[in-house]
């Protein structure tokens, strides 16, 4: 019996897919038919395929390009007047065969063809409810489209609607409605007015697939290109990254390059999405862009390599540049096809270049060198090992990344479909190992300030006992001291640099705004006692204009550890807060607290936290791990209070993050009025203290708190802040100050 339930819901599953392809209509297992010239009034009389003139293309299902320009049409004329004859490509004698020339230097004028492909609509498709769509893969450079002779698309430069004279439309991914109004059950026509130059291979449909009618939801989701606009915006990112880093420190050229290089590459690509052909009309716009951005790509990248490994540019790498400006030029003269050819070939020279200087010739030496110094019966595996391991790192990884990129742009070039993914998939990794060459540098800085710490102690300490021996010598000390401090100053301030980016990047991480909903508002105030913060907030919302909840914590200690606790510890309260979302909040705070002591049993930092969950009816789910108590205040009432339950001590529990403390988390559940607010804040609010040492305190919080204004929230916390500036000013921030004003609107 069980077998036969599975089986059955098997054929289940297989039918339910089979009815849903059963009304896409491909167009590539259809034959084509190819006819010299276009002439709309032709349509109308119905298609005829023992017509001599017509050309057959055979189907391929998944993979059939038609280059209208390779096709003989002309073989044909000798045939007009003769009836019942029709023709497949593969029966036209070689000789008559047109075939495209890469090497031609010349445009041709523009000409005129007819695809014609009859098709059978099913009634599934005619009567579909999202309609019909018509998806081409690619098709240009100007076209037309027909269905049982009426048109449905004009991307030519005559007609209604046309386009402006002088403006290609070879486009990528094009989508075509059809009303279903036109299509009849049975057979209909599909025919395309085509029109370019019978030399550039996008004069006609020139990607492989797919070419398809359906319905017009599931054509819309062909042209999603989500992974790749993914790659291309990591890569905008990186570009513009890296040209911060580099107008912070100018004399780091490999900055530059790379972020020119990383933002050329992310324009070739994006000139090769769908989506291009919306944004620039004309695709011959988009071709020199993508040439061009393919061109001074390759420049760019050995100039990146020369800078991050040799810190100069090379004597090749100016030859090859300046080279790479007689392409960029002659795109304009001489059909852009031709460029495209000669440019991949010379785009290996980099990768060859790279390969014998950095890694062939290096490696020649090294194995000269130890197998001249074995000593015994030579070991010819340690003997390539040893080699191996006295090149540069960085050279080595940085000059295969080169030659792969080379040879992935070679590919690209010239190929279409799964070539390009894998394209796509080779350059994230090189940008990303280039990334990672460029950060070691940072770490670099880091040891070499350790490193002149530790020899100017050695020192210091060498010369004193010196000095009460040799007095002479004092001059010469006093000499190389100042040497060490001003080496010791240009690596404190590149530190400087390097936290004043981390403070930028960990910012990053908070909310920008503050959340306002139709039942929840809410004010927020981060005040990093110096450059990296400690305290951390999030609030939880959702698309449906909800506020789910938020979060204030403090993490002990200060500096860059416990920044990076709080970027690791929004991250896990965030997962955590909607994957058990039907938890109680003690629940939740005990998974929570489980993840962190395995995350920070290396470290002595831990966390105290107070967390929310809300809904619209104005209840609040609260716990607390150790935090502050946050305060109450009701609308209408003269004084806020300490918000604690009744009868409970023992609600709170211990902090997040230290091990030993097996004690669940409680949590107490409470509702607001409309009008009553809550302030959470850290401990930094209370405890900071005046000139004077006198804390600001418990007390005044819940002064300045009955004190605000219960208009909005941001005007009541802003009321706070100014009390709180008031009673510390003039003395330094001790710890990190975070403040967060929750009121329920009602």
């Amino acid at each position: 019996m069980m077998r036969r339930s599975v089986a059955g819901l098997i054929c289940f599953a297989f039918g339910c897919l089979a009815a849903l392809h059963a009304q896409r209509v491909d167009l590539t297992a259809l034959p084509a038919f190819v006819q010299d010239g276009f002439n709309a009034t032709s349509l109308l009389r119905g298609f005829n395929p023992d017509d001599p003139t017509l050309v057959e293309l055979p189907p391929n299902p998944g993979n059939r390009p038609i280059m209208v320009g390779a096709i003989p049409v002309t073989y044909f004329m000798q045939f007009e007047g003769i009836s019942n004859r029709s023709f497949l490509l593969n029966d036209i004698p070689q000789e008559f065969r047109f075939e495209m020339d890469l090497l031609n230097f010349r445009k041709n004028p523009v000409h005129q063809y007819t695809i014609l492909i009859p098709f059978d609509a099913p009634r599934e498709l005619i009567e579909s409810k999202s309609g019909i769509g018509l998806f081409l893969a690619g098709v240009g450079t100007n076209w037309q489209v027909y269905v049982n002779g009426t048109i449905f698309r004009n991307e030519a430069s005559f007609g209604y609607l046309s386009v402006e004279e002088g403006v290609e439309r070879a486009v990528r991914g094009a989508i075509v409605d059809i009303a279903s109004t036109q299509l009849t059950e049975g057979l209909n026509v599909l025919a395309f007015m085509i029109e370019g130059d019978p030399q550039d291979h996008r004069t006609g449909f020139f990607m492989p697939g797919p070419y398809v009618i359906d319905t017009y939801e599931n054509i819309v989701t062909m042209r999603e290109q989500y992974v790749q606009l993914a790659f291309i915006g990591a890569y905008a990112f990186f570009a513009v990254y890296h040209f911060v880093l580099y107008l912070l420190r100018r004399r780091n050229r490999a900055y530059l390059m790379y972020s020119i290089g990383i933002g050329l590459l992310a324009l070739h690509l994006f000139c090769r999405t769908y989506i291009v052909h919306d944004i620039i009309i004309n695709s011959a716009v988009v071709k020199s862009l993508e040439i061009m951005s393919l061109i001074a790509l390759v420049p760019a990248f050995l100039a990146f390599f020369d800078t991050a490994v040799r810190n100069h540019t090379t004597l090749f790498t100016k030859l090859f540049s300046a080279a790479a400006v007689i392409p960029l030029i002659l795109q304009f003269i001489i059909p852009k096809e031709t460029v495209q050819f000669i440019w991949s070939v010379v785009a290996f020279l980099p990768a060859a270049y790279v390969l014998v200087m950095d890694l062939v010739l290096p490696m020649r030496r090294s194995w000269r060198h130890y197998r001249r110094t074995a000593k015994g019966r030579r070991n010819y595996f340690l003997i390539f090992f040893r080699s191996l391991r006295r090149l540069n790192a960085a050279k080595l990884a940085l000059g295969i990344a080169v030659i792969g990129a080379t040879t992935a742009l070679n590919v690209l070039s010239f190929t279409t479909g799964v070539f390009e993914s894998i394209a796509q998939y080779g350059f994230f990794a090189l940008t990303f190992g280039a990334a990672t060459v460029l950060a070691a540098q940072f770490v670099h800085v880091y040891g070499e300030v350790a490193a002149i710490n530790v020899v100017l102690e050695n020192k210091v300490q060498s010369r004193t006992h010196q000095l009460e021996d040799r007095m002479k010598e004092q001059d010469d000390l006093n000499v190389k001291l100042s040497e060490a401090s001003a080496r010791l100053k240009g690596a404190n301030e590149a530190a400087a640099t390097d936290m004043r980016m981390a403070v930028q990047v960990q910012q990053g991480f908070f909310p920008k705004e503050q959340p306002r909903t139709s039942r929840w508002e809410a004010s927020f105030v981060l005040l990093p006692a110096a450059g990296i913060s400690g305290d951390f907030f999030d609030f939880y919302t959702s698309q449906a204009d909800t506020l789910d909840g938020l979060v204030v914590g403090d993490v002990s200690g200060h500096g860059i550890a416990s920044g990076l606790v709080t970027v690791l510890a929004r991250s896990v309260f965030h997962r955590n807060f909607y994957e058990y979302r039907n938890l109680s909040l003690g629940k939740v705070m005990d998974a929570i607290n489980e993840e962190l002591i395995a995350e920070l049993e290396a470290v002595d930092n831990y966390l105290t936290v107070a967390l929310l969950r809300l809904n619209e009816a104005g209840y609040v789910e609260y716990t607390s791990a150790a935090h502050t108590e946050i305060l109450y205040r009701g609308l209408g009432r003269p004084r806020a209070v300490e918000l604690k339950p009744k009868g409970v001590d023992a609600y709170k529990g211990f902090p997040i993050g230290r091990g030993g403390l097996a004690v669940p988390y409680k949590s107490i559940r409470f509702k607001l009025n409309p009008g009553d607010s809550l302030l959470i804040y850290t401990d930094g609010v209370s405890e900071q203290r005046n000139v004077d040492g006198e804390e600001f305190g418990l007390d005044g919080v819940i002064t300045a708190l009955s004190s605000a204004p219960s208009e909005d929230a941001k005007s009541a916390l802003n009321f706070i802040m100014q009390e709180w500036r008031f009673h510390t000013s003039g003395a330094r921030i001790a710890d990190d100050v975070t403040a967060v004003l929750l009121r329920y609107r009602g």
